[in-house]
């Protein structure tokens, strides 16, 4: 005979109903409300993430949960920070990543980070954290071939790290000024970074850049390297090294690229966080997503008709909108009408006329890159510029309505040639009901809500929840270009698809897989079974625990 659901249920029981114990042990501090929930879930099996203050014990309890290898809890602890603390996890990225690359009990958040940080590089490299990661943890990133930094980006980041790792090397030292350095200075410089070197795409370095930045840096460099590089660079034609190098020859592909003139991959990996809106679907490794180009004003008109005609129909997409510099300083040009704004873009800027006159598919109009770390100072060349636009996670269909929807946003680039925090503005809709005006060809103010009608040049906040444009433009823009993207899943399922699947996923371990016998020994005894996403739940959790600061084992 199985006893084994009554043995559950009354283990179960023990938590709630006993009054007998003969031991006791006293836990101070924060270790104390971490035995508290330990030892919850031990005897119940349930474990509220929702509660009060959970944030600041999701590391301590992962750790707990990691130590006594309850693997189920681990696991749910992981699936919920990725699902629903996105914030959070922007926020303590460095802290987290720290922890979860020190054991492949974490392996699932792990992974998470790597590619969060891979598509954000700022919430890494761009903080002052930076330079107290961990070498193991910033090699994971380094080994990544779809870390979206230019190669010349990432040396001189891993420059800056590396200073700060020796003491002498940070305070007598100029990393602008190689030519002050000792042998001694060299010497510590390639044992910090000899681990990091052949994971350096080197010969992806632009010449100019190499002689400029690597260059008076040559003596850490393998001598084989060298050679190969000076080869390379000073030989036309010349070929890259044969495959058997041992460095790393494979380009640096981003996970999430995009065709567009006027952000990089970068911004898209951005873009596509913030679709996400920290839903469940960002576990999943295929639900990778492919921005195609759908129209380009410049190249295909930029007309409301050509718009829908292009547009109408293709699901979710993406509206970028290149404002033209400086005309909020034009005076009565911000008070013309829409049409007159929508066609003096052809007039004005040389984006559009070298589009034009230039039908190559290879025509770039600017290189993303290039911000270089030199004493704890960013210097960024390249115009300030504004990109703004919107997600319309719906169809566009010319139904001269609003479109109901809770998913949409706008949002701003103040400088599309860097990632920093402080140069973009995310504006989530905060009235669903006018998120989307889906107009017809017979008017200009289609958009979001009230607040972005790039036909009529409008961006007005209203019915989202924060202001895109500087107030120096005073609600209105001129449009120099645009750009519509369709947004598409893999294996062509739409994004309700995915959070249903991993929702059933992260159930399965909230329930079926986590103490599944208790689950059934909790019904028998008409125990509640009640979860929501945040509740790890196959015990009673309608009972109130008292406080007390001493836990009682049974």
């Amino acid at each position: 005979m199985d006893l084994t659901k009554g043995l559950l249920r009354d283990i179960c029981k023990l938590y709630y109903e006993s009054d007998d114990y003969n031991v006791c042990i006293t836990v101070g501090g924060e270790d104390e409300d971490v035995f508290r929930l330990i030892l919850k879930y031990i005897y119940t099996g349930t474990c509220n993430l929702k509660e009060p203050d959970m944030q600041d014990m999701y590391v301590p309890l992962l750790l707990a949960a990691g130590e006594l290898s309850l693997l189920d809890l681990v696991k749910y602890i992981q699936l919920h920070i990725i699902a629903n603390e996105q914030s959070w996890l922007h926020e303590n990225i460095i802290h987290v990543f720290h922890i979860v690359t020190h054991s492949t009990t974490f392996s699932l958040l792990a992974n998470h980070c790597s590619e969060l940080i891979c598509e954000i590089p700022s919430l890494l490299f761009n903080t002052p954290s930076f330079t107290r990661l961990e070498k193991l943890s910033l090699l994971t990133i380094i080994k990544r071939d779809n870390l979206c930094l230019d190669e010349i980006d990432i040396w001189n980041y891993l420059l800056h790290w590396a200073i700060n790792q020796y003491p002498l090397l940070n305070s007598c030292t100029d990393i602008s000024d190689a030519s002050s350095w000792t042998k001694k200075d060299f010497i510590e410089l390639e044992n910090i970074l000899k681990d990091f070197l052949p994971f350096i795409r080197f010969f992806q370095i632009p010449g100019d850049q190499l002689y400029e930045f690597v260059w008076p840096f040559k003596k850490i460099l393998p001598k084989q390297l060298k050679s190969q590089l000076i080869k390379f660079h000073m030989i036309p034609n010349s070929e890259l090294p044969s495959c058997d190098s041992n460095f790393n020859l494979s380009l640096r592909v981003p996970k999430y690229k995009i065709d567009s003139l006027y952000i990089s991959a970068r911004h898209a990996g951005i873009l596509r966080s913030w679709m996400n809106k920290g839903s469940k679907s960002e576990i999943k490794k295929k639900d990778v997503v492919e921005f195609k180009l759908l129209l380009r004003g410049s190249k295909d008109g930029m007309d409301v008709k050509t718009f829908h005609k292009l547009c109408d129909n293709k699901g979710p997409t993406l509206v970028l909108i290149k404002i033209l510099e400086n005309n909020h300083d034009d005076g009565d040009e911000s008070n013309d009408n829409s049409n007159h704004i929508i066609n003096k873009r052809h007039t004005i800027g040389d984006v559009s006329e070298n589009l034009k006159n230039n039908k190559s598919d290879n025509f770039k109009v600017r290189r993303f890159s290039t911000s270089n770390i030199i004493n704890n100072t960013t210097i960024t060349s390249g115009d300030t510029s504004i990109v703004i636009g919107g997600y319309n996670p719906l169809d566009w269909s010319s139904s001269d309505t609003y479109k109901q929807t809770n998913d949409s946003f706008i949002f701003s680039f103040t400088n599309p040639l860097i990632c920093d925090s402080n140069e973009y503005i995310l504006s989530r809709v905060q009235n669903s009901q006018y998120a989307i005006r889906d107009m017809s060809c017979k008017y200009n103010n289609l958009g979001f809500g009230h607040d972005l009608w790039w036909f009529s040049g409008s961006c007005t906040q209203q019915y989202y929840g924060k202001r895109i444009l500087p107030i120096t433009y005073a609600g209105t823009f001129v449009m120099e270009d645009y750009e519509v993207f369709q947004v598409i899943y893999s294996n062509g399922k739409s994004k309700e698809n995915f959070e249903e699947e991993i929702l059933e996923e992260s159930e399965s371990v909230s329930g079926g897989e986590v103490k599944g016998e208790m689950k059934s020994a909790a019904n028998e005894s008409n125990v509640s079974n009640e979860r929501d996403g945040s509740i790890l739940n196959i015990g009673s959790d309608d009972k109130s625990d008292d406080s007390f600061g001493e836990i009682i084992i049974l």
